[in-house]
Formats: C-alpha cells, sequence, structure tokens
C-alpha cells in the first residue's frame, strides 16, 4: 500500500564515518506502533573497510548484474543502494530470500531454476543476499546501539469516511487532534515537518499506532509518518 511504503524506513543504513542505523525490536502488537524502533550502532572503520570490501567482492560495485523475475506473486522486492568513493550503485532484486541458498528459508525453499532464474541470476542473488547477510552481522556484532532521535518526519494525509460511527474499514478508530498547524488538507503529498514542530509531533505519536487517525478542522484523516535519515532533508527519495 502506497502509506506503507511511504512510511518504510530501510532496514539498515550505513554511513561513511560508521553509523549504522537499524530496526530494533518491535512490540509484536497489532496495530503496530506508529514509529519505528530505529536504532543507532557505531562500527569501527575497519568494519566499514570491510563492508566495502564485501560488496565489492560480491560484484555489487558495477553495473547491476540481472536478478531475474521469479514466477511468483505478492512478494518484496530488495533494494540496495551502495555510494562508494562518490559513484553510486543500485540493485533491486525481486522475491529476494524465497529461494534455496538466498536465505534462512534454507533446504524448504523451492529451487531458483523451478522458477525460470537461469544459473547466473541465481548466483548473483546469491551474492546479493550474502553481502545484506554479512552487513547485518557486522551491525548486530557491536552491541551498543541507543534510539536513533528523531528530527524530521516526511508526512502525507487523506481524509477518510466512517462506515458507521466510529468505524473505518471494519475496525475501531482511535481519532486524536492534529498538534500542528500544517493543514492536512494541503498534505496530499509529502510534506517535510521538522524543528519544534517535529518535536511536538513526536510527542503526541507516543501512544499512537498505524491505525490511529486525526482530525483537524471537523475533518478525519488517515496520516502516514516517514523519519528522515541524516542524509535525508526532504521528500526527494522518499516512496
Amino acid at each position: 500500500m502506497a502509506g506503507y511504503d511511504f512510511s518504510t524506513v530501510p532496514e539498515l543504513t550505513v554511513y561513511a564515518d560508521g553509523r549504522a542505523i537499524v530496526s530494533g525490536p518491535q512490540i509484536a502488537i497489532y496495530p503496530a506502533p506508529v514509529l519505528p524502533n530505529l536504532q543507532v550502532e557505531q562500527l569501527s572503520e575497519a568494519d566499514v573497510a570491510a563492508l566495502v570490501a564485501a560488496a565489492r567482492d560480491a560484484g555489487l560495485l558495477g553495473k547491476a548484474p540481472s536478478y531475474g523475475q521469479p514466477g511468483i506473486t505478492d512478494v518484496p522486492t530488495t533494494f540496495v543502494t551502495l555510494t562508494v568513493d562518490g559513484r553510486t550503485y543500485q540493485h533491486a532484486a525481486y522475491a529476494l530470500g524465497f529461494f534455496e541458498g538466498e536465505g534462512p528459508a534454507g533446504d524448504v525453499a523451492p529451487l531458483a531454476e523451478e522458477s525460470g532464474i537461469t544459473e547466473a541470476e541465481r548466483a548473483a542473488r546469491v551474492a546479493l543476499a550474502e553481502f545484506i547477510a554479512t552487513a547485518h552481522d557486522l551491525v548486530g556484532a557491536t552491541g551498543d546501539g541507543e534510539a536513533y532521535q528523531i528530527e524530521a518526519f516526511g508526512i502525507f494525509a487523506w481524509s477518510v469516511v466512517f462506515d458507521v460511527e466510529g468505524v473505518v474499514d471494519g475496525l475501531a478508530a482511535k481519532v486524536l487532534p492534529w498538534p500542528l498547524d500544517l493543514a492536512l488538507a494541503d498534505a496530499a503529498e509529502c510534506t517535510v515537518v521538522d524543528g519544534d514542530a517535529a518535536q511536538t509531533l513526536l510527542k503526541a505519536l507516543a501512544g499512537a499506532n498505524t491505525a490511529t487517525l486525526f482530525e483537524q478542522d471537523g475533518v478525519t484523516y488517515s496520516v502516514f509518518f516517514r523519519p528522515l535519515l541524516p542524509h535525508e532533508s526532504g521528500c526527494a527519495g522518499l516512496r
């Protein structure tokens, strides 16, 4: 869904200075908390060099290979973006981790060739999956994470209509007053909230979940929130 896609933060972001932002443990309830549990880990200079070396060894610092188009539906695409020495390399693999050798599914995963993936594509998919695992292993080994301090959001909103009083799409709706002067009616596309407004919003979202709605000027809105990472200053690049 558009809102889910927009509000999803990359599962791992690593910077040249060793900062690594990753999703920490999340309470297993539905609806989930509206904000992710983002943690900051600190990699050493050697760790960062090892990560770049792993990307180079995996063949990721060049033209992206074909990762194939498996014949299965309703599964995600994995995106990997690497910027090294001023050059950016982008990789996108559909259904990564769903086939033998690509992830924790192991022996229960189907064979790649059964879905029309060539040997070269299978090798590329395995290399990408192994690189992602290496990156997570490096970050997970630090053990010194702290909460990421959100300083800005991208948001967008649309008005909703109640099925019956207090119910939207069959769910009892929790409706909170919108805490900012920003007009939600003007936020149909991504809008940035930063500074003091972002901190006010953070306080308002403390008890909110992904089903929480917001009321402004007599209209109820569904609002989606995307915490901005240190290299992000606006809506460009947010899906």
